[in-house]
């Protein structure tokens, strides 16, 4: 018997209504667990537009990012982006809370999903889903994501496969990401569903474009400042 990492989020409304999403990861490949369900036929890779060279789905399979894209905006179809939630993820380990916009929940949550789903791309970023930090600020996912590629790299070393300690495989990475991330916005945009998702997508993807902006720039200042007792 497989076992299984759960991720339960719950939204509270001012107006007392709350949201619930749980999600199921398998604990040794860091899957998303999914429930069998139908999707419309623009979640096709063809239909859905994605050119990434490296998916080996062809054209009539349905995308694994347009299926969370699909989930998401049917989840939150009906709610504004700015609307104020309180929001808490309460993992097998421990529980986070912070009151913020809907946006920045749906980002946290579409991050997990969009990791896991399926995506070649994407599924780089599993290390930082099983280690997850919601509601995280800019600063935290660049020690978060710089730490996570380097230590990939470690063990790449150790298999004996080819290291890149320039971070210029991390921008290739980046550049992949933020790709995806404006084609599910232009989606969401065509379909006209979802403020929320989009909004919480656009979040994402400024986090993204900033993490590309340092590594293109070769400037973590910011980051080094930290490890002064280690560059003695």
């Amino acid at each position: 018997m497989r076992e299984i990492i759960n991720y339960h989020y719950k939204l509270e409304f001012s107006r007392g209504n709350e949201m619930v999403f749980d999600i199921q990861l398998d604990k040794e490949t860091l899957d998303l667990v999914e429930v069998q369900s139908d999707y419309p036929s623009w979640t096709k890779r063809g239909e859905f537009g994605c050119k990434n060279l490296t998916c080996p789905l062809i054209d009539s399979d349905a995308c694994p990012i347009a299926k969370v894209v699909y989930k998401q905006i049917n989840s939150f179809k009906n709610i504004v982006s700015t609307e104020p939630v309180n929001a808490t993820l309460t993992t097998d380990e421990r529980s986070f809370n912070k009151k913020c916009s809907i946006q920045t929940a749906v980002a946290s949550i579409t991050g997990i999903l969009m990791a896991t789903c399926g995506c070649p791309v994407f599924s780089k970023l599993k290390p930082m889903v099983r280690f997850h930090l919601p509601f995280a600020s800019l600063e935290e996912t660049e020690y978060r994501v710089f730490s996570m590629y380097l230590l990939a790299q470690y063990l790449r070393g150790r298999k004996k496969l080819s290291q890149d300690h320039s971070l210029q495989t991390l921008k290739k990475l980046y550049d992949e990401i933020q790709d995806i991330n404006l084609l599910a916005a232009h989606k969401i945009q065509e379909l006209e569903r979802s403020d929320a998702t989009i909004n919480g997508l656009v979040i994402l993807h400024s986090f993204g474009q900033l993490v590309s902006f340092e590594l293109e720039d070769n400037d973590l200042t910011s980051l080094e400042n930290l490890f002064k007792d280690w560059l003695l």
